[in-house]
Parts: C-alpha cells; sequence; structure tokens
C-alpha cells in the first residue's frame, strides 16, 4: 500500500493511494497511523483527493527525531576528493526543516550554494532501541514505512573553512530543506 500525508482545508491528514486519488484517513499524518499500529480507517465525509491536484505535506508532521547519515555512498566521497570515513557521519535535522515534495524551497539570503540530493527515507513508528536485526526488520512490522526523501544543504561562506560536520549540520538544518 501507498501513503500519503495530504493538506486539507481541515488540516493534514494521512491518506492512502487507491488508483490515481488519495482516500483521506482517521490520522493527522502517515506517523500518526503506524504509531497507531498502521492501520486507519477511512475519514468520514472527507472526499477523495485526485492525486495529480493534492497539497503534499511532509509525511511525518512532527517527528521525534530526524537522524540523517551523510557521506553515505563511496562513488559521492570520492569524487569530492575525501577520504572514506571510518564511522558513519551522523547530523540531525529539525521538524521545521521539513517539507512536502511540491513545496517551494527557499533559498536563504545567507548561502548561495545549495546542494541537494535524494536520499532513502525511513519512518519508524514506535520505538526501536537495541533491537535484534529480527526486531528492527521492516518485514516484521507494518507500522514502519521506507520512501524516497531529498535533502538540501546550503554551503554557507562563513563557515566553508570550519570543520566539514559543523558546516553539514549547520547547512542541512535550514527551515523547509528536507522533502
Amino acid at each position: 500500500m501507498r501513503f500519503a500525508t495530504i493538506r486539507t482545508d481541515q488540516g493534514t491528514t494521512a491518506a492512502r493511494l487507491d488508483g490515481d486519488v488519495l482516500t483521506p484517513l482517521q490520522a493527522g499524518d502517515v506517523g500518526a497511523m503506524l504509531a497507531a499500529g498502521g492501520a486507519a480507517r477511512e475519514r468520514d465525509g472527507a472526499p477523495a483527493v485526485p492525486a495529480g491536484q493534492a497539497d503534499f505535506a511532509p509525511v511525518v508532521t512532527q517527528p521525534g527525531k530526524v537522524i540523517c547519515v551523510g557521506l553515505n555512498y563511496r562513488s559521492h566521497i570520492l569524487e569530492t576528493g575525501r577520504e572514506l570515513p571510518e564511522y558513519p557521519t551522523l547530523f540531525a535535522k529539525f521538524a521545521e526543516t521539513l517539507m512536502g515534495p511540491r513545496d517551494d524551497l527557499v533559498i536563504p539570503s545567507v548561502s548561495e550554494r545549495v546542494d541537494w540530493e535524494v536520499e532513502l527515507g525511513v519512518v519508524i513508528g514506535r520505538p526501536v532501541y537495541r533491537a535484534t536485526p529480527e526486531e528492527a526488520s521492516p518485514a516484521q512490522d507494518s507500522r514502519r514505512c521506507i520512501g524516497a526523501s531529498s535533502h538540501s544543504s546550503a554551503r554557507l561562506p562563513r563557515l566553508q573553512k570550519s570543520r566539514e560536520p559543523t558546516r553539514r549540520r549547520i547547512g542541512s538544518s535550514l527551515r523547509s530543506w528536507s522533502r
């Protein structure tokens, strides 16, 4: 099944894609639906929305955490002239950086350089801590969702000579910078 979070006159709602229309569900967003067990009934009285006309919101509008892995594929690391990292480069994004796939990306006045990448987005609908591979497997629990995401970062001139991890965290945390 395919799900999305859409904006309506009544606020955001999780929606199920049925052919070329989105059927609004009784959950505020896909994250709330997953946290409630992964199933939601259709929203009473809410009309279906043609997918081509939908106003898509972030899939999860208020996530508890957004944790990103930077420098995560070899060819990209090598094309930038960097050494392969010994450990993953982790950084956080804030909920206010999230945006829908058709929302405008506003380039901040502090930077003229923007980097954009498509990423893999994983939504975990319930806490997972020190899980075994079987417990963490998306196939084991319907309360997880995997999809495409995009990531934008501003290259901030005043921080160009600073340490790379600091620049990445700050440049990736500007408002409306993740889809």
